[in-house]
């Protein structure tokens, strides 16, 4: 049987331990997979998800008094996971190496990046040139580039399909010559 979550909350801000604790596994449990889902959508990283998962969770049981028996405890859950996965993003976004470190910072076969990322920069402009290379070589997900670049994924996306055409082609070129 499930527990209403305006019962849930009241006993969340009881007052009784145990009544706290079982209270706070059946939110756990009842909303779990879509905090999950919520997270994973912006993080698109599973360890990272479940971390943030956690995170959200904590930080609702850390301010309980925010908490209101009127409110609706599934949309307050999902704001704070939006805002935890934007903030993740954003720390990340600030670990994100200058594209002019890039060349530094590859050390899988070092001498083929450098020879494939000199002749991409002859005829990629900076902003293609980033997108290729974080999504390629760093991994990074359209979405979490357009965030990184405020930007649309439909930009992003349509960016990169440009810029992997162009190279295509150019690189065929220069192969024929």
């Amino acid at each position: 049987m499930e527990v209403k979550d305006a019962i849930l909350i009241k006993k969340l801000k009881s007052h009784d331990a145990d009544e706290v604790y079982h209270a706070f596994k059946c939110v756990y449990e009842k909303y779990y997979k879509l905090i999950f889902y919520c997270i994973n959508n912006y993080v698109n990283n599973k360890e990272d998800s479940e971390e943030l998962t956690n995170d959200t969770f904590l930080n609702v049981f850390n301010n309980l008094n925010n908490l209101n028996e009127n409110k609706n405890l599934k949309y307050y859950l999902v704001v704070t996971a939006k805002n935890n996965a934007i903030s993740f993003l954003r720390k990340r976004k600030d670990e994100v190496i200058p594209i002019e470190n890039i060349n530094k910072s590859i050390s899988i076969s070092t001498d083929l990046h450098n020879d494939t990322l000199n002749k991409l920069k002859k005829f990629l402009n900076e902003e293609e040139l980033f997108i290729v290379v974080y999504h390629l070589i760093y991994g990074y997900s359209f979405k979490d580039i357009a965030i990184i670049k405020n930007k649309s994924i439909n930009t992003i996306m349509s960016t990169y399909r440009r810029a992997i055409k162009k190279s295509y082609k150019k690189l065929k070129e220069a192969n024929y010559e």
